[in-house]
């Protein structure tokens, strides 16, 4: 959701179902394409992340029609975006029901709200059709005919939000020699700390109580990334393996934890 362009998990709900726990998992068809977290305006939550060493890719986005802006972190497999309801950004007839999502989710801390996202993208072996329900989000900066699905039920305002991203829109690992040629939003990867460079093992703490949607429960079946329930939200998000054994525990500002 990156400016006008454009913008897993192992069940466990008390016990663990599935894969074995391990670095982020890729299946056949879904790979993690970015995260997002809704923050407060402006996103002074960013210097939490910034004192890990990590930094933001320049500018900021809008996100015309949606009524939201954001910064990211760009790794070489995928993006950190930090979100948030922006008056200043124009919402689009009819989006007036997810600005009122964004500003409950901005709102977690006192609304129970979740407030993170999570992007996948098809691996290029994998069908367009989707083996689960969607329902089709068009943007108003995305092309003719292009749109995201949404994995999330519209009505659903408990859930986090889980949607596959368009293929031409998909991060590409810059590992990958067809990643090239680089611009200067993802180049940004390239400057993280060595150690900080790969998005490999997400995991989402839910509330008690929780339900996860059918999609989610099959991407955690699959280890597309990691769902464990315990006291309340909380997204733990380890880079290139957790190679230093080091943990940042961002509460109370977020309920992040990143390890690295």
């Amino acid at each position: 959701m990156r400016g006008a362009a454009a913008t897993l998990m192992l069940l466990s709900l008390g016990a663990i179902a599935g894969p074995a726990a391990a670095d982020l998992v890729y299946n056949r068809s879904f790979e993690v394409d970015h995260v997002w977290i809704v923050v407060s305006p402006g996103a002074p939550q960013r210097a939490a992340f910034e004192q890990l060493g990590l930094k933001a890719a320049p500018g900021v986005n809008q996100h015309a029609g949606q009524g939201t802006a954001s910064i990211t972190f760009e790794f070489k497999n995928a993006f950190l975006e930090l979100l948030w309801v922006d008056a200043a950004v124009p919402v689009a007839p009819g989006n007036e029901a997810a600005v009122r999502k964004f500003t409950r989710r901005q709102r977690w801390a006192t609304s129970g709200g979740c407030p993170f996202g999570i992007a996948l993208h098809r691996t290029a072996s994998a069908a367009d059709s989707l083996p689960f329900e969607s329902w089709p989000l068009h943007q108003p900066w995305m092309p003719p005919g292009v749109s995201y699905a949404m994995l999330t039920p519209r009505a659903d305002s408990l859930s986090p939000a889980l949607w596959v991203v368009p293929r031409s829109s998909a991060v590409k690992d810059l590992d990958d020699p067809a990643a090239t040629p680089v611009d200067s939003i993802r180049a940004t990867a390239l400057r993280q700390p060595g150690y900080m460079r790969k998005l490999t093992r997400v995991r989402l703490v839910c509330p008690p109580g929780y339900q996860p949607t059918d999609a989610m429960s099959r991407l955690a079946r699959e280890g597309v990334f990691e769902l464990r329930q315990e006291r309340g939200w909380l997204l733990i998000l380890t880079f290139n393996g957790g190679v230093r054994r080091r943990t940042r525990d961002l509460r109370p500002e977020l309920p992040v934890l990143v390890r690295y």
